[in-house]
């Protein structure tokens, strides 16, 4: 991801705030329409997130997105999960494949996994990306450039 650092364009059509999960795919999707899109985000990527366990119902949004592949070769499948879902139900194993189209899904590495979204995003086109700038207030867009 090369993103650019400094100043904001003075115009652009949809400006993103953000460039987590839903701020990339927001990008990549207005993208792929052809709509100009800024993405700003105020750390520079990979940076530190908690990982988490990703449902199988992802899979079609990824799928979508054309990120599937890359997700897949990133991240430790998880075939099920251990859960109790009602207090007169003892908790069990659920497998995907019995609930799901897709037989498994993804215990992920979210420092990785937002930066591939990002990187997908910035190879989709029409998109800027800003790194290292804060959105500060929504009056005519104020901002300011993070230190580091």
């Amino acid at each position: 991801m090369q993103g650019i650092e400094g100043d904001l364009p003075a115009k652009t059509s949809v400006l993103v705030i953000g460039g987590g999960p839903a701020g990339s795919t927001a990008a990549t999707l207005l993208a792929r329409e052809g709509i100009g899109v800024t993405l700003c985000e105020r750390d520079r990527f990979p940076r530190y997130h908690i990982g988490e366990s990703m449902l199988p119902g992802v899979v079609p949004l990824l799928r979508f997105l054309g990120v599937f592949d890359e997700i897949d070769r990133s991240m430790v499948r998880k075939h099920g999960a251990w859960f109790k879902i009602k207090a007169d139900i003892p908790p069990g194993v659920i497998e995907w494949k019995d609930i799901s189209d897709s037989p498994y899904a993804w215990n992920v590495d979210r420092a990785k996994f937002d930066s591939i979204l990002l990187a997908h995003a910035e190879r989709s086109g029409a998109i800027e990306i800003c790194i290292k700038n804060a959105i500060i207030g929504t009056e005519a867009c104020t901002y300011a450039q993070t230190e580091g």
